[in-house]
């Protein structure tokens, strides 16, 4: 996932990314497809590291926790399901810049903490293996944030489908 914000670029779990330059990389939690070492590196010397686990060079930011970096505010949320255990203290992100809040949902469930923020963009995953139980449960927890505009990812590549895209929009 890649963003850009007022000229800052943001990538979100970055895997098989090609050669370009970051200045934020989040890291949601330690598995190789989110965690992708090579793909941080071509992403440039210069860029932060942010991840809620050790990371070389990194910063450290825990569910609960928050950070300003450019301009833009980034607040670390619990991420969890039945296959990645809330102990692990895995992180979605709230990313806040110009007046808009953009939750990337990381690889969670539906799970009761997404009542307690607001956002006005929910990227959620599809995959119903390792992420939400359903469509229907990813479309529930954009309701739960608050949100009015909506994005699916983490589909396609290991579970989830096409098919789990069209039917979310």
């Amino acid at each position: 996932l890649k963003l850009v914000l007022g000229g800052k670029v943001v990538y979100v779990d970055p895997i098989q990314v090609p050669k370009d330059k970051a200045d934020i990389i989040l890291l949601t939690h330690s598995h190789d497809d989110h965690a992708d070492a090579a793909s941080v590196k071509r992403l440039g010397a210069d860029a932060t590291v942010i991840a809620p686990f050790s990371w070389p060079k990194g910063t450290l930011l825990l569910p609960g926790s928050s950070l300003s970096l450019h301009g833009i505010t980034i607040r670390a949320v619990p991420a969890w399901n039945a296959k990645h255990p809330k102990a692990a203290n895995w992180a979605g992100y709230l990313i806040t810049y110009g007046g808009a809040t953009v939750y990337v949902a990381g690889d969670t469930g539906r799970i009761p903490e997404m009542k307690t923020f607001k956002a006005n963009i929910a990227i959620v995953p599809l995959g119903q293996t390792y992420t939400m139980a359903s469509v229907d449960d990813a479309v529930a927890s954009v309701l739960d944030v608050g949100a009015s505009i909506a994005h699916p990812y983490h589909y396609g590549m290991y579970e989830g489908t096409d098919a789990d895209a069209a039917a979310f929009l």
